[in-house]
Parts: C-alpha cells; sequence; structure tokens
C-alpha cells in the first residue's frame, strides 16, 4: 500500500533528519587561493604517508626523485637522512642545514571547480629541511624519505590555509596560493564528500586547544592523567599535562597514546616490566583514567570530559620533555568522523563524535590522590 504524499513526505523528512551531518561545512576559498586536497596512505611505520616528487639539483635536464613523506601533525622541522639528501644529489652543508627547492605533491583541487579533472599539482618552494643521521638504531624520519610538519605544507599561515586531517578518510585538505597549484586536467570530475558515520547516536564534540607556544603545538585546552592537571618533576619543575593530535605514533600496538617519562611519573602512571617495540628503552604503563576536555550539544558550547579507563600506554625514555601524544590509531578507536584543523579563526581545533558514555560533566571531575 502506497503511502498518502504528505505522509511519504514527512516519513522522508524525518529519516532525512536522523541522518548526521557532517562535522565541518566545506572551506571556500577566497579570489586567489584553491582549496586542495592530499590523499594519505597508511603503512607498517606510520598512518600519514604521501608520495612526492623532488627535482634534483640537475632538474634542468628533467630529473627527478621520488619522495615517500610522512606527514607529521606536530609542528617540528622537516627532516630528511643523510643518506636520502646524499641519494637526491644534493651537497651537504656543512651545517647539516639543507633547503629542498621544490616538493611537488599530487593532489585534487576542490574548489574552484575545474572545467574537466581534478587533479592538480601543489608545489612548495624551498623547504628548509635538518639534516641528520641514524642514531641509537632509530631512524628519525621512521623509514621514509622526508618526516614533513602540516605547518610546512601551510607555510606557517594557519589562519589562511584552514588545514583539516582527516583521519577516517585519510587525506588532508587546505587552502593554497593559486601559484602553487598546477592544474593537470585530467583525473576525476568531482571528489568525494567526507564520509560520515550513519551511527545517529554517537554525540558530535569539539576540543578546542590552546595557542601554540615556541614550546609546544596545540594542545588540548583541558587534558588530565590519573586526575592530575599538573605535576612537578623530580628536578622540581612544574609541568603542565599537555596532550595532543601525533598523526604519526604507530610503532606500538597498545591504546596508541605515548607519555614521556617525566608525565609518566609526575601523574602516578604504573609502569610495568614489558617493553614496548620500539627497538629502543621504552616500557608499557598503565593510565587509570584519561581526561579531555570537549564541548558539546546544540552550538558545542556545552562543556564535556570524554573519560576513557584503563589505558596501556607507551611510556618513551624521553625524560626532558613533557606531553602526551594521541595517536592515530587512538582516536579510530574512540573517536568517529576525526578531523583535526585549524580554522578562519586561527584556532585549532579536533572535532569528532563520540559514545555518550564516554562523555562525563565535569563536575565529576575528582583532584589525583595525595602523594602519603
Amino acid at each position: 500500500m502506497r503511502l498518502p504524499f504528505c505522509l511519504a513526505l514527512a516519513a522522508a523528512t524525518a529519516a532525512a533528519a536522523a541522518d548526521p551531518a557532517p562535522l565541518l561545512k566545506p572551506v571556500a576559498p577566497p579570489a586567489g587561493q584553491v582549496r586542495v586536497r592530499v590523499p594519505v596512505a597508511e603503512d607498517k611505520t606510520t598512518f600519514m604517508q604521501f608520495k612526492a616528487v623532488v627535482p634534483t639539483p640537475k632538474g634542468k635536464d628533467g630529473k627527478t626523485a621520488e619522495a615517500k613523506v610522512m606527514l607529521d601533525t606536530l609542528p617540528l622541522t622537516p627532516v630528511v637522512t643523510l643518506k636520502t639528501w646524499e641519494r637526491w644529489g644534493f651537497e651537504v652543508p656543512p651545517n647539516r642545514t639543507g633547503v629542498i627547492p621544490e616538493l611537488v605533491i599530487p593532489a585534487g583541487q576542490l574548489a574552484p571547480n575545474l572545467p574537466k579533472g581534478r587533479d592538480v599539482e601543489l608545489r612548495l618552494t624551498n623547504v628548509k629541511v635538518e639534516i641528520r643521521e641514524p642514531g641509537m638504531g632509530q631512524d628519525p624520519t621512521w623509514g621514509h624519505d622526508l618526516r614533513l610538519s602540516l605547518r610546512e605544507l601551510t607555510k606557517g599561515a594557519d589562519r589562511a590555509a584552514e588545514p583539516r586531517v582527516y583521519f577516517a578518510d585519510k587525506f588532508v585538505e587546505l587552502t593554497a596560493p593559486a601559484a602553487a597549484v598546477k592544474k593537470l586536467d585530467a583525473g576525476p570530475d568531482a571528489l568525494p564528500d567526507p564520509a560520515v558515520d550513519p551511527d545517529a547516536a554517537l554525540v558530535p564534540v569539539a576540543g578546542p586547544h590552546t595557542a601554540q607556544t615556541q614550546q609546544l603545538p596545540p594542545v588540548f585546552a583541558f587534558a588530565s592523567v590519573n586526575g592530575h592537571t599538573a605535576y612537578k618533576t623530580a628536578a622540581g619543575k612544574a609541568e603542565t599535562v599537555n596532550a595532543g593530535v601525533a598523526s604519526t605514533f604507530n610503532w606500538w600496538g597498545g591504546s596508541g597514546v605515548m607519555l614521556t617519562m617525566n608525565t609518566a611519573r609526575g601523574c602516578g602512571v604504573e609502569l610495568t616490566d614489558e617493553k614496548a617495540d620500539d627497538g629502543g628503552k621504552a616500557v608499557v604503563g598503565k593510565v587509570k583514567e584519561l581526561r579531555l576536555g570537549v564541548l558539546t550539544g546544540p552550538g558545542l558550547k556545552a562543556p564535556r570530559d570524554v573519560v576513557l579507563k584503563d589505558l596501556k600506554v607507551f611510556v618513551s625514555d624521553d625524560e626532558s620533555a613533557a606531553y602526551v601524544l594521541l595517536g592515530t590509531r587512538f582516536i579510530e578507536d574512540h573517536f568517529a568522523d576525526a578531523v583535526y584543523g585549524c580554522g578562519p579563526d586561527g584556532a585549532w581545533r579536533f572535532h569528532a563524535r563520540v559514545k555518550p558514555d564516554l562523555l562525563q560533566d565535569v563536575k565529576t571531575r575528582t583532584p589525583p590522590p595525595k602523594k602519603p
């Protein structure tokens, strides 16, 4: 039996209303700018990588070298190994600081529309890099030709570029000057929209971040480990619990969270005898509770905490730094449709959907246990 038109329309409207909406609206680039998308892939050593081309010093002869690039959401200096630098044919400067004249990255153009084919090339110029040799058995590029910061893609103009890292969809979007993008008149006529998890029970959240400083990347405005938001190191230095997104963390199969030894000790993390599989001296720890401050509800104005219990974490042997790195596997396990990016206001945020039972009122925060 067919439903009357008014009832069919009402049913269709209700079904549409139940479908989760995209977390973020598409970015419309201003005149003279284009919005591009760089696809990324996953392998054994990192979740975020893409291919690029480096014109060698003999580029006038049309020679190029392929580069396997690891994309780092942390704003670290780009790094290549000495072996890679020499393979590309560049001379090694005495200070081991080099400049890649041009890095060509395959991408797709999102906006403005192209008459045919979305394939383009994003060209970065004068990429300053540190040239390092592997130390203590560890490769500074983790098996890649180049470790490149997301900030290098934007050239530090985060507000104008509005970069976004889509973890589930495996791509990065940003706005770039038209002069930096070469159209190829090839490829698909349209690019797919970001996927939306169909689970209507998931709750949209946004994790506001503090502004970047010279010492720290953007980190969650609120984070606590075992109830600690701050602590003192063995040397008596006051530290804050700083939790940030780390796209490259993918060398241990625990929860996907890494703490420095300073943070683990200061927050009372239980250290086990289990060695982490990283080729170094890192160990496995147990975090009783990790909290991340987010906003949710209508207009994303209601403060809540994402609360996770009993996490096995990677504890590095770094006793000079203090931070919590939230790796891609951790994000994929607990956050649907996750997007990390910078808005036109210059503020960094982490958007996602979470299970409602992970959210707790901020009033449930408890102080850390007092040390005996």
